[in-house]
């Protein structure tokens, strides 16, 4: 570490607590830092030391503070904020009584601070911000202002990570090829938990993993937040048992979150997600944050306000219950044709189901980070997707009869049918039930490893 103050932090630290002084308060943390460094002013020594604080008293988590440090924390490189900062809070506790933290990830660009805030709930992005045509830095993404509202049941998978298999499985239940310890091989039938009822034929499915899905789930932090010459980081962890909504194979799934400067005049959020296996099963993750880029308290539908555009020449058709049939249909001449700039809105009432939740195939190699889709908005603002995945869920917030008011969420703003737009990026739905889809199964020795980049910037 070259950081001098950070150097003295370390000394100062281990000294008062190896030294029998017991665990360290926060005021006692700040008297040094003010020593150190005169110029620290309370207001700064607050936000620092904020994401280490434990309960509502003076107590300070030295442990995770002084790891932090020991990793390469850089004091007076968090306190002038010229690089990417990173902090870590405590955002409430579960019914079960376990803690859920927040993490903020964010850099300084033309004399403004944006970034992203993840909760350990569920993996969740729970907060945007980036500025508009204007300048003026605005949360871009729908989501709950505390717990309560996560908890609650017009949580839609706000900003969550979707698993062990994000979208849907057809009536819960697949097959997979294992083997039986003797060398050879069995076909065993799995049965999940079935918690997605079809539209059409009122059949039970599985979406999203199921009843209690990756995405209500308490993640571990696995690295603490940390800065490099990359951006802003977190790693998170979460390990699903055998079993866990009849999926089978104990597997232990990473997010990580970087947050950097896109360019000279943008910003990007990469999410990169892998996996193992004790046993054969299969894995579908990804992120379903809920974009408005008008903002987030605009409390606006995107329908004519924001152009869509999406790298897809096919997207895999489905029954009246949402279940891919198996076959790729082109998008040209039909309502699915976002292959040059269009309104969200232009044709929406004649998609398939009067909105768009369908998964699109996205041109290129899959495994290879390839252009997915752009959308802009009247604000000026513009989210730019990247990804590995072969495919892409363009949801639109509807039916009416589910979304419609009856989500309220952060600014009190009541959310609005078509209030945001999702870009998830994925394997297909149903794969495993679809031998010509491309494989989700994960085998033990094998690592499923996927990402998606959000970038953000402004038109003139």
């Amino acid at each position: 570490m070259t950081d001098p103050d950070t150097v003295c932090v370390r000394s100062a630290f281990q000294h008062y607590v190896f030294h029998g002084h017991g665990p360290m308060p926060i005021s006692s943390m700040k008297r040094i830092l003010k020593k150190i460094h005169g110029s620290f002013t309370d207001q700064d020594l607050d936000k620092l030391l904020g994401g280490w604080k434990t309960g509502s008293g003076d107590g300070l988590d030295w442990h995770n503070f002084l790891t932090w440090v020991m990793q390469g924390g850089q004091i007076s490189q968090a306190m002038t904020m010229d690089s990417p900062i990173t902090s870590l809070e405590l955002f409430g506790y579960m019914p079960t009584g376990a803690p859920v933290h927040r993490i903020r990830l964010q850099s300084r660009m033309g004399g403004m601070l944006c970034g992203v805030s993840i909760l350990t709930r569920g993996a969740t992005v729970q907060e945007l911000c980036v500025p508009d045509r204007a300048g003026q830095v605005e949360d871009v993404v729908l989501g709950f202002p505390d717990l309560d509202g996560y908890n609650g049941p017009t949580n839609f998978c706000y900003g969550g990570t979707p698993g062990r298999y994000a979208n849907r499985i057809s009536h819960g239940s697949f097959e997979l090829d294992e083997h039986d310890g003797s060398g050879g091989h069995k076909i065993q039938r799995h049965n999940c938990s079935k918690n997605w009822e079809g539209p059409e034929s009122g059949q039970s499915h599985t979406l999203h993993g199921g009843y209690s899905g990756f995405d209500s789930k308490i993640w571990e932090i696995a690295k603490v937040p940390w800065v490099d010459e990359d951006g802003a980081h977190v790693k998170l962890s979460y390990t699903a048992s055998h079993g866990e909504e009849g999926f089978p194979g104990s597997l232990e799934a990473i997010a990580t979150f970087s947050w950097s400067v896109n360019g000279t005049s943008g910003y990007r959020l990469k999410i990169s997600w892998s996996a193992t296996t004790d046993r054969t099963t299969v894995v579908n993750l990804t992120n379903h944050s809920y974009f408005n880029l008008d903002g987030a308290a605009s409390g606006r539908d995107v329908l004519a306000s924001h152009t869509a555009t999406l790298a897809c020449d096919q997207w895999t058709e489905v029954n009246g219950d949402a279940i891919p049939t198996g076959r790729l249909v082109d998008v040209e001449g039909t309502p699915m044709d976002f292959r040059t700039p269009k309104r969200i809105g232009e044709n929406i009432k004649d998609a398939q189901g009067g909105g768009y939740d369908h998964n699109f195939v996205v041109r290129g190699k899959p495994g290879e980070e390839r252009f997915v889709g752009r959308v802009e908005s009247t604000s000026g603002r513009y989210l730019e997707c990247l990804s590995t995945q072969p495919g892409v869920q363009f949801f639109t917030m509807q039916p009416a009869s589910v979304f419609d008011k009856a989500t309220t969420g952060k600014f009190g703003v009541r959310y609005p049918v078509h209030g945001a737009f999702c870009l998830e990026t994925q394997h297909y739905p149903d794969s495993p039930n679809q031998p010509s889809f491309p494989s989700t199964v994960l085998k033990p020795g094998g690592r499923y490893a996927e990402c998606c980049s959000y970038c953000f910037g402004v038109t003139q």
